[in-house]
């Protein structure tokens, strides 16, 4: 009986640590430091950065017109019509690096085909498990999320809409129970609010001040000393240490 006793007591220990054990829903592993590189669009910037630094952020838009994903900010921005495709072919080395995709058109009605542009891309270059991709749309990225992407939900900035927080912190709940994704990303000011939220949660800042003073490089490191948070974009021209 004493056996038995001891036998009950460990399986009842191993089902409370794991029943306390955070679930962030994520398996992306993380690269070790986490200041990443801010709009590497040039694809001669991406080289020179991706030597400097773990991870990059780029901004994608898809044309439907041509069932393609272009680099830029914005669709009119991809003029010089660089895709996602070429853009890692200009890497040196692309499966060094981790990458952080703001996909910026992304609908529940173009995912299909953006997944599969994206997985497909990812996959011949070696980095599927090295990439993420962002966006607001729970629904959209959930299709993204069923090809095997890895996906960062952009929340709401409440300094933008006046929501007050408990409104936010109740929608964002919502989005993270349908979706259950890697991270969550927020323009900088959402510090502390959002990792304080979230605290099992990983998460991402981006906008982060882009001027190299004492003043914005110590906010960077205090960003950066926040256990769940995993990655802060930077336009610094080289990374810190934090």
């Amino acid at each position: 009986m004493h056996r038995l006793s001891i036998y009950l007591n460990i399986i009842c220990l191993l089902v409370l640590f794991s029943c306390s054990k955070p679930d962030n829903g994520s398996t992306f592993v993380y690269p070790q430091s986490k200041i990443w590189f801010h709009g590497a669009n040039d694809t001669t910037l991406a080289r020179q950065k991706s030597l400097l630094f773990d991870g990059l952020e780029l901004d994608v838009n898809y044309s439907e017109y041509q069932n393609e994903l272009f680099i830029g900010h914005e669709l009119y921005d991809t003029i010089s019509r660089i895709t996602l495709r070429q853009w890692f072919e200009a890497l040196d080395s692309p499966q060094r690096n981790h990458y952080w995709v703001d996909m910026k058109n992304l609908t529940p009605a173009t995912a299909p085909n953006i997944a599969i542009i994206i997985r497909s891309i990812a996959d011949d270059f070696g980095v599927t498990e090295q990439l993420m991709v962002e966006h607001t749309d729970e629904n959209a990225l959930n299709i993204l999320k069923s090809n095997g992407l890895h996906v960062i939900l952009w929340v709401e900035n409440t300094y933008w809409t006046n929501t007050p927080d408990k409104e936010w912190k109740r929608s964002t709940q919502r989005q993270i129970d349908l979706l259950h994704p890697d991270a969550l990303s927020c323009e900088y000011r959402m510090y502390p609010l959002l990792t304080q939220s979230f605290p099992n949660r990983n998460i991402h800042f981006w906008d982060t001040p882009k001027q190299l003073t004492d003043e914005n490089l110590a906010f960077t490191q205090t960003l950066c000393r926040e256990p769940n948070v995993k990655v802060v974009l930077v336009d610094y021209p080289e990374p810190i240490e934090y």
